[in-house]
């Protein structure tokens, strides 16, 4: 026979576990109440009430039971809500057609400016350029959804390519200097590789010809001249220009075609009186002097095609040159470049 005193001791011992297993529930449902609380106040962004009545909005609550699915019992995340399961089933479908609506306006956020910026830059951008202007910005975005958008909205930038270039060459100069650059259009620093070549343009009622001068370390269009004869005076003054904004013992290699400007009298005597190198690409082989040819092309495709010059007079064009040009050194960044425009990769290297 057990002794009354070990009945009471039993009791006593059976209402503890139970008052622990109470208080141990009471804790969990306190931990759980909280977390719905900082769900829906993430969902909501402002202070929830204690109780969690009707002040709170079921479809929040049911979004708030979806992100807590994990780490709480599914039924006990509905009694603390307050919601049935039918009242949850019917607002988290409600949350999947929200999330595809908040995709869809930002995709049509990201539309406008996608369309805006190629718009901005006259369509000259491509989708990688747009890619990086917007990232400049802060604005996330997938490369391969810019690139759509543009063939939808018909934004891709338009490319022509043209018969025949323009041609100085009247033929081989006696004293034709080596090919130095070698098809090799780098330089570790300004000032040590220049390319040149003159290109023509066709107007309404006259032509004009480009001679720019672009430093192979950065991309710079160091200086340029632009006129209504390809002379020799031109090309020389344009190197003159180029030659004033050299440091104290630069000497750089001057890398040209074989056109007949560069084998005039005058152009050799102001190439050694600033103690310049000559070099000449092969007779008609414009890839030994690609990075000129290169330029051209940009600047022809997103300046002078597709627009129209009719009536623009040469010092209007002369403006325009001018002003792309500007843009093409201070703000188009180039990929080549790590996305640096040629004179923030200029200041990179000459700080270096």
């Amino acid at each position: 026979m057990i002794p009354p005193q070990r009945h009471d001791l039993d009791d006593r011992v059976a209402c503890l576990n139970a008052r622990i297993e109470a208080l141990e529930a009471e804790n969990q449902a306190m931990h759980m109440r909280m977390d719905l609380m900082v769900e829906i106040e993430k969902l909501l962004k402002h202070p929830v009430p204690a109780d969690l009545g009707r002040d709170v909005a079921n479809h929040a609550k049911a979004v708030a039971v979806a992100n807590l699915k994990g780490r709480w019992p599914f039924k006990a995340l509905l009694e603390q809500a307050g919601l049935s399961r039918s009242t949850y089933y019917r607002h988290h479908s409600r949350k999947a057609v929200s999330a595809r609506g908040a995709k869809a306006e930002r995709e049509r956020r990201l539309r406008a400016l996608i369309v805006d910026t190629a718009r901005r830059f006259s369509r000259i951008y491509g989708y990688r350029r747009i890619h990086h202007e917007l990232a400049g910005q802060g604005v996330t975005v997938w490369g391969k959804f810019v690139r759509q958008v543009l063939r939808e909205e018909d934004l891709v930038p338009r490319y022509v390519r043209k018969g025949r270039h323009y041609s100085s060459f009247k033929g081989d100069p006696d004293d034709a200097p080596a090919n130095l650059v070698a098809r090799d259009f780098h330089a570790p620093a300004p000032g040590m590789v220049w390319v040149t070549d003159v290109t023509q343009f066709t107007m309404d009622g006259y032509k004009c010809y480009l001679s720019p001068i672009v430093d192979c370390a950065d991309g710079v269009v160091v200086s340029w001249t632009l006129a209504l004869r390809p002379t020799t005076a031109m090309v020389a003054g344009m190197l003159e220009r180029a030659a004033s904004t050299l440091q104290e013992g630069q000497r750089p290699i001057v890398h040209t075609d074989r056109g007949c400007q560069y084998s005039a009298r005058e152009y050799k005597e102001a190439m050694a009186r600033h103690g310049f190198t000559r070099s000449m690409s092969a007779k008609g082989c414009s890839p030994d002097n690609a990075a000129a040819e290169g330029f051209f092309g940009r600047l022809k495709n997103e300046m002078f095609h597709h627009r129209d010059w009719t009536g623009v007079t040469f010092p209007e064009f002369a403006q325009a040159v001018r002003d792309y040009i500007d843009f093409y050194n201070h703000k188009r960044p180039k990929q080549s470049l790590g996305w640096l425009t040629p004179m923030q990769r200029r200041a990179q290297l000459t700080t270096a």
